[in-house]
């Protein structure tokens, strides 16, 4: 899974739990940033789409992220680009 991937290279700046079904999750961001300046910015940079978990009602500095898309290694690599990890 492109995800549990991903979270590895991330798991200092992101924690992921993988849901027990479906192909959508929440993230919690664990750095200073707010999540919807992280949302705003990886949407201008590089056209990536993640939602603040305000917009579900669940609290705290979490972004949703689905991972059933055929391009979701590439916007894995976009977010990995646009905070730095790469």
């Amino acid at each position: 899974c492109h995800v549990l991937d991903w979270n590895k290279r991330a798991e200092e700046m992101f924690e992921w739990k993988r849901p027990k079904g479906g192909c959508v999750g929440l993230v919690l961001n664990k750095s200073k940033t707010p999540v919807d300046n992280m949302a705003d910015d990886l949407l201008k940079k590089k056209g990536v789409v993640v939602l603040p978990g305000r917009i579900f009602d669940y609290p705290g500095n979490y972004f949703r992220i689905g991972f059933g898309r055929k391009n979701m290694p590439e916007a894995l690599k976009h977010m990995e680009e646009c905070i730095g990890l790469k």
